[in-house]
């Protein structure tokens, strides 16, 4: 998981930084493009538990045979095809939203190489050109969160609070997070931390901190989460315009990347049936997607 994180991140962090040098990237009036009709409702009625076993969904775009991210972006209809298909994983199958991706700090970032994706000083202060002058990004360990998982963590929580179902009911560029124990050393609750989130200037608001040692353990890895940001996996209708399109990709892509529960133990055989009904339906939106064949259960500790 952690090299197709990467590569992710990768990307993400590439597509920023060309959208930051061309110079599409402007800001708009801070106004509520935010779903907060029936998000409520929606929330309560997400499943609340997380027993069981899983595969995880993944997209295929730029691997070998498959269509580019480019290539991907440059289709008008990517974004609606994308909510289409989400709309489908959960209307079809107990699916969770739960992904680790990249939010940046665009300016010189005074934390520790701990905060940093997989403490790789590449992604440190990195140096880039930024209107016509010199700056920095450095890319920090974040993670989003299904409302269910999230009330798992709630037992996890040190001081504050986990999510609350209004937390998914984002107005503007404000998005509460839950951080881990170490950023405790520098953050109190109420705090904001200005960053960057898949090309979109945001103000995460603190709402909670973990425990020391609080893990995640999912495709037989353990990820501590310590120095990691938890975000809410949150619905948007922002329309999609040359000012947020690169970002209305990359979100819809991670939103389409969970988890799928199946039954215990699956054949093989049972596994490549979840493959090609993943497969299939998102050809039919016009996508790429698959389920790695990886069977897992979700361990919070």
């Amino acid at each position: 998981m952690r090299s197709h994180t990467k590569r992710v991140y990768l990307l993400f962090l590439l597509s920023f930084l060309i959208l930051l040098v061309s110079g599409c990237h402007e800001k708009e009036d801070k106004k509520s493009f935010f779903r907060n009709d029936e998000a409520t409702e929606w929330a309560e009625s997400l499943p609340d538990k997380i027993d069981g076993n899983y595969l995880q969904v993944i997209d295929c775009y730029d691997y070998a045979g498959y269509p580019t991210y480019q290539e991907a972006f440059s289709d008008r209809d990517f974004v609606k095809n994308l909510r289409s298909f989400n709309e489908h994983l959960h209307d079809e199958y107990s699916y969770f939203e739960l992904s680790f991706q990249s939010a940046q700090k665009i300016g010189y970032y005074n934390g520790d190489i701990d905060f940093v994706l997989d403490n790789d000083k590449t992604m440190f202060n990195q140096k880039i050109q930024l209107n016509g002058k010199q700056t920095y990004v450095t890319t920090l360990k974040t993670v989003m969160l299904d409302f269910g998982i999230s009330q798992i963590l709630e037992e996890h929580i040190d001081s504050g609070r986990t999510f609350e179902a209004t937390d998914y009911e984002v107005k503007d560029r404000k998005i509460p997070v839950i951080l881990g124990s170490e950023y405790a050393k520098e953050y109190a609750i109420g705090d904001e931390l200005e960053l960057n989130y898949l090309s979109l200037d945001v103000i995460f608001t603190v709402v909670g901190f973990l425990k020391p040692d609080t893990s995640f353990t999912i495709l037989n890895q353990e990820i501590v989460l310590d120095n990691y940001i938890c975000i809410p996996a949150f619905e948007t209708n922002m329309k999609s315009d040359p000012q947020n399109k690169l970002f209305l990709e990359l979100f819809n892509i991670q939103k389409n990347k969970g988890m799928i529960l199946i039954p215990d133990s699956c054949s093989e055989e049972e596994v490549e049936k979840y493959r090609k009904m993943i497969s299939e339906s998102a050809k039919e939106y016009g996508l790429y997607f698959d389920v790695a064949t990886l069977q897992t259960d979700i361990l919070i500790e």
